[in-house]
């Protein structure tokens, strides 16, 4: 009987574990942790499956384009996101690069789980397309009112890994700033890597 019981303890312990997103290895540069019946692993974004049987490309070493079959169900993590022209392509796992289209099904992995995988996480704006945010103004009154900005590719939004973005006027009493709506604009990387402290 005491045999059964830890057995389940140990069962249901390991179903939380998989259902709530509870780190499933706590060393950041290989933690890994479960999202949506998958793992997710640094610096995901997401993940993609597709409603039929499609063909997706890369490019291997010599320039050649090189295509896989991949079988309806099937999902990809995805890594990088590209938007520009109005366009978006998801950069999958193993190379592969896809436009989106109503055959792709994207899945965002929240924010909060990518930033558990950065000891300190800097939020980088990676759409070349506008930005719609929420924009703020204390002078003003004016709170999330959405508006659509034009932030540079590769500028900082925030070097806590957030979706707040400070202007030039955002501090005391006449704090003003941005919340970037569409979280799959933000990019995350260590402030170490951009020789932030």
């Amino acid at each position: 009987m005491k045999k059964m019981i830890i057995s389940g303890v140990l069962a249901l312990s390991c179903l939380l574990t998989a259902t709530t997103g509870t780190l499933a290895n706590e060393k950041s540069s290989d933690k890994i942790m479960v999202w949506d019946g998958a793992e997710v692993v640094k610096n995901q974004t997401g993940k993609m499956t597709f409603t039929k049987d499609v063909k997706v490309y890369k490019k291997d070493d010599e320039g050649n384009f090189v295509s896989l079959v991949v079988p309806k169900g099937n999902f990809f993590r995805v890594y990088d996101i590209e938007k520009y022209n109005g366009e978006r392509y998801y950069n999958m796992s193993s190379g592969y690069r896809v436009k989106a289209t109503k055959m792709v099904v994207f899945k965002e992995v929240p924010l909060e789980i990518r930033r558990s995988f950065y000891e300190n996480p800097v939020s980088i704006n990676i759409s070349r397309n506008p930005v719609i945010v929420n924009y703020n103004n204390a002078d003003a009154n004016t709170f999330d009112v959405p508006r659509t900005e034009y932030l540079k590719y590769g500028e900082i939004i925030s070097t806590k890994g957030t979706t707040w973005f400070d202007t030039p006027q955002g501090s005391g009493d006449s704090a003003e700033g941005y919340e970037i709506v569409d979280t799959t604009n933000i990019k995350l990387v260590e402030a170490s890597e951009l020789k932030l402290k």
